[in-house]
């Protein structure tokens, strides 16, 4: 009986710990590659995982943490990719996740893609409680599956196979930018976005002071897009003095987001406004319009989506109104970014998209 008992409990053993050979946590923040960062002292392959392979991103400390793959990443048939807490993992170039393979993005934590995403046909494990954003395009194989509570955010085109699906809340528009100008005794009101989907309508609406609101435009949406879509209305009955505009979307199915609120102010020489052309564009190609802010310093500042700042420079606004922004040494990857203008306690900013 002593025999029989020693050979199941060395059996146990033995057994309980090839079930933790294959567990690999990122404890640090950091790069992908970088073995330190990782709980076995060995980074796990980014380009084929191991189909035995349970991988965790959980930096130690309580704090948000973040992980890079600098290239391709491919989660293989059999591999358990968990991103927990509020802890972030970026891949800067294209991703695949392959039948079979178990990917979880816990509630409160982020998978930024910012090349494209395959999820191949029958790879039905992938869920999302957090969120998921693709700055590339994203093809769903037959039988994919993207569930989860959280939110899919795709830049580029979506594409899903026979009955590919994603359940998750996927973002109704990505808006470019707003605007709300006064032009002698109208004002003109632009947005653009670039990418609709179950987009029914957008609706316009004005305010005297910032709480009640008051419907002035309907206009009809683009359905489903993911080609850049430009709006264009005039609200030929302005209030006097400051008033301010906001963009509401709605779906077909009801639902509804709102955007930001853009301050107008109707006097003689009083126009305030910053734009942006063209957009999208290349680092190269990119012009800021002022009106409104003539002899002025105003600080320019650009940041990507995770908050990263690329830019910052206070400029003085010339007589012709226009500031040619980029001569930054390092070039801007491709992806969406936010740019702020602040002049004298004003503050006004517009997405981009650099190509």
């Amino acid at each position: 009986m002593t025999f029989f008992t020693k050979n199941i409990t060395f059996l146990t053993l033995l057994l309980s710990t090839f079930s933790m050979l294959g567990q690999n946590t990122a404890k640090t923040a950091g790069d992908w590659e970088t073995d330190g960062n990782w709980s076995t002292g060995t980074h796990p392959d980014h380009n084929q995982t191991n189909n035995t392979d349970v991988l965790i991103i959980d930096i130690a400390g309580g704090t948000p943490g973040l992980i890079t793959v600098n290239d391709d990443f491919f989660l293989k048939g059999g591999t358990d990719l968990t991103v927990k807490g509020c802890d972030t993992l970026i891949i800067t170039g294209n991703a695949t996740f392959a039948n079979n393979s178990v990917l979880d993005v816990e509630p409160c934590a982020v998978l930024i893609n910012k090349g494209n995403l395959l999820n191949n046909n029958n790879s039905d494990q992938i869920n999302i409680d957090g969120a998921l954003t693709v700055e590339g395009d994203f093809s769903g194989g037959n039988g994919s599956v993207i569930s989860g509570a959280g939110t899919t955010d795709v830049i580029g085109t979506i594409t899903l196979d026979g009955d590919g699906t994603i359940t998750t809340s996927v973002l109704p528009i990505e808006l470019l930018q707003f605007s709300a100008i006064f032009n002698k005794d109208q004002v003109d009101i632009f947005w653009s976005t670039a990418s609709e989907i179950n987009n029914e309508k957008f609706i316009i609406e004005r305010s005297k002071d910032g709480f009640e609101w008051q419907e002035i435009i309907s206009v009809s949406g683009a359905g489903n897009s993911s080609s850049i879509q430009e709006y264009y209305e005039i609200d030929q009955e302005p209030l006097s003095g400051v008033s301010y505009y906001r963009l509401t979307q709605i779906d077909f199915d009801g639902r509804s987001e709102t955007f930001n609120v853009v301050p107008v102010e109707n006097i003689s020489g009083g126009m305030i406004a910053f734009n942006i052309f063209p957009n999208p564009t290349t680092q190269d190609n990119l012009n800021l319009t002022f009106q409104g802010f003539e002899n002025q310093e105003i600080l320019v500042v650009v940041r990507d989506i995770q908050g990263k700042e690329h830019y910052s420079k206070v400029t003085m606004v010339s007589a012709e109104n226009e500031i040619q922004l980029f001569s930054v040494d390092n070039k801007l990857p491709k992806g969406m970014y936010l740019i702020t203008a602040s002049s004298m306690n004003q503050l006004y900013s517009q997405k981009v998209i650099i190509k």
